[in-house]
């Protein structure tokens, strides 16, 4: 029967095992698995934000919308090149 206790039990073991033999990557592989079953090396990622949503005017949502449609019909995102907000050159 396959509990935590042996698989950290077995762990234990072949990291002493390769340390023996001088198998350090398999060694250090245990000493991984073993962190990564105490939590040791999860990621916090912090993902609130303090900045507040930018509230748009009528004009620039459908500025905005126009260059989203642009965007999916060409394909490419030619909106820093010379053109006006229009649209025109």
């Amino acid at each position: 029967m396959i509990t935590v206790d042996k698989v950290l039990a077995d762990l234990e073991h072949d990291k002493l095992m390769a340390r023996n033999h001088h198998q350090y990557s398999v060694s250090k592989s245990c000493t991984e698995l073993q962190g990564k079953y105490l939590a040791m090396f999860t990621d916090n990622i912090n993902n609130q934000t303090t900045e507040k949503p930018i509230k748009l005017t009528p004009e620039e949502r459908a500025e905005l919308r126009r260059m989203a449609l642009h965007l999916n019909k060409t394909g490419t995102d030619d909106t820093h090149s010379n053109n006006t907000a229009d649209g025109t050159k």
